[in-house]
């Protein structure tokens, strides 16, 4: 799988998430995040699952599936999933407006697999995370649909210490999947916590695929920050 292609199914996926999906949840119940599942991600609302897989669009109830599409353009995704195109909420959130619905959105298989196996190990490296601050923790994993990033939140914010740590699919600045940890109040803790980027620092997966590293990433930049 090429870099490009992965951009362009990252970018395909996160508008089917924002624009159709994640809207679709925000209708029933007032959320938008969704969470890893098999394949992909997705939400669950009242007994009705909406999600994707792989590139396919699915719809359940419980363990009955309603309906399955592949994805083509983001009209029909939207269609799939009974929501109109919201350009408001595309531009409160800062998210890319495309300049045609009917476009037709190109999701790589082994990419889009790539893409879940990332946010699958995620779960598993935030929740231990979570395990590891304990009564600190205040927080639940999400994978939020307008920065495609699945992140926690951990810290005293009262002291300056609160950041927010997550995995990051990639984007313009860094264009590999790579975890983070960005505290809140960047003045109060660039002398505990140097940043890499003007927003914290990160840990490309080029430089460690290794669940067990990224997860010491995490710990230490929380320990030096004093977060957890």
């Amino acid at each position: 799988v090429t870099p490009d292609t992965r951009a362009e199914t990252r970018r395909s996926l996160h508008l089917v998430l924002f624009y159709a999906l994640s809207l679709a949840r925000q209708r029933s119940d007032g959320l938008v995040w969704s969470v890893p599942m098999p394949g992909g991600f997705g939400s669950t609302v009242d007994g009705v699952t909406r999600r994707i897989e792989g590139r396919e669009m699915v719809i359940e109830h419980g363990e009955v599936e309603l309906a399955r599409q592949r994805i083509g353009t983001l009209d029909e995704a939207m269609r799939f999933f009974g929501v109109d195109f919201d350009r408001a909420r595309g531009e409160r959130n800062d998210l890319e407006l495309p300049e045609r619905t009917d476009e037709v959105l190109h999701v790589d298989l082994e990419a889009a697999g790539e893409l879940a196996a990332w946010y699958a190990t995620g779960w598993a490296v935030l929740g231990r995370i979570l395990d590891r601050a304990g009564d600190q923790a205040d927080t639940e994993r999400r994978l939020w649909n307008e920065h495609f990033d699945l992140a926690i939140e951990l810290g005293e914010q009262a002291e300056g210490r609160r950041a927010s740590i997550g995995f990051s699919p990639g984007d313009a600045q860094i264009p590999e999947p790579y975890v983070y940890v960005s505290p809140w109040d960047k003045d109060s803790t660039e002398n505990l916590l140097p940043p890499t980027h003007g927003w914290g620092v990160a840990l490309p997966v080029s430089e460690s695929d290794d669940p067990d590293s990224q997860e010491q990433f995490l710990v230490v930049a929380l320990e030096k920050l004093g977060a957890i």
